[in-house]
């Protein structure tokens, strides 16, 4: 899985749930208080991500998953540019048609 995202100095692994319940619930906040250990600091900047699955999931049950003491994730981050891109449109919309 590949993806893109701005970091404001700091950044955090979340789970699918609590992403998936914080974009449901305004007061949910990420990252939850008992995952504050999952916080790191990434300079500001923005970033190309890359995620890898380091075993088939369906040769191993959850269970297995959760007590395996090998690698389960490759994160890669590759800095695209010390600031934000700031659009000032939207390349694939016209404003102007729409009015």
């Amino acid at each position: 899985m590949e993806g893109s995202f701005i970091s404001d100095g700091k950044a955090a692994f979340v789970t699918y749930d609590e992403l998936v319940s914080a974009s449901m619930f305004e007061e949910e906040i990420l990252p939850p208080s008992q995952c504050t250990d999952w916080v790191f600091d990434l300079p500001k900047g923005e970033y190309s991500c890359k995620v890898s699955m380091m075993f088939d999931p369906n040769e191993m049950s959850e269970d297995e998953m959760i007590e395996s003491k090998s690698i389960h994730f490759h994160i890669q981050f590759k800095l695209l540019s010390s600031e934000a891109t700031k659009l000032k449109s939207i390349p694939w919309y016209n404003f102007e048609s729409n009015i």
